[in-house]
């Protein structure tokens, strides 16, 4: 069944907010350095989709408590795994790796939720995931000055991966304006 027959029958459940889950663990700087990324220059702490490659295991039990809890739809943790956004911790190089990571989590999560039925209601229903692009930088650390033809770059990297991991569809959110 697809999405749209599914939106006919009744209102699915988006899972909840992963950045606030993952602030409410009081993750240490550790969970953030891992890995390849174990004596990065930069202090990753706070950038919660590097976690995709570092911590993978602490993103793929959020998203199972979502399921758990009766979501029909997961997002990736990929809220800014793109490189004008990862530029400000210097990991432009590794968006796409981290991009793909938070695919792949959230694919097996829900591939996990259908198999054992994580849920009681998800064995009556299918499961699907999103991949939520979001430019997003910090203020302070991010100019923010980027050009139209980065940002269809960044989408276009990110979209192409929806594919492979049997992603439902891309939600667009939080796009914020760019001062000249």
């Amino acid at each position: 069944m697809n999405i749209e027959a599914s939106l006919r029958e009744r209102i699915l459940i988006l899972d909840g907010a992963m950045g606030t889950k993952i602030q409410s663990l009081g993750l240490t700087a550790e969970s953030y350095h891992q890995g390849a990324l174990k004596e990065w220059p930069v202090s990753l702490v706070g950038n919660n989709d590097v976690l995709c490659l570092t911590a993978p295991e602490v993103i793929r039990t959020i998203h199972e408590q979502y399921i758990e809890a009766g979501a029909d739809i997961i997002a990736t943790n990929t809220f800014s795994a793109n490189r004008i956004s990862q530029k400000e911790y210097g990991l432009e190089e590794q968006a796409r790796e981290m991009a793909l990571a938070g695919a792949r989590i959230a694919r097996q999560a829900a591939d996990h939720a259908l198999t054992t039925h994580l849920s009681p209601l998800t064995s009556k229903r299918p499961m699907r995931t999103i991949d939520l692009i979001v430019i997003h930088c910090s203020a302070t650390r991010c100019d923010r000055r980027f050009s139209l033809e980065d940002l269809i770059a960044c989408h276009d990297a990110r979209t192409k991966k929806i594919p492979a991991f049997r992603l439902g569809f891309a939600l667009q959110d939080g796009l914020e304006p760019t001062t000249p």
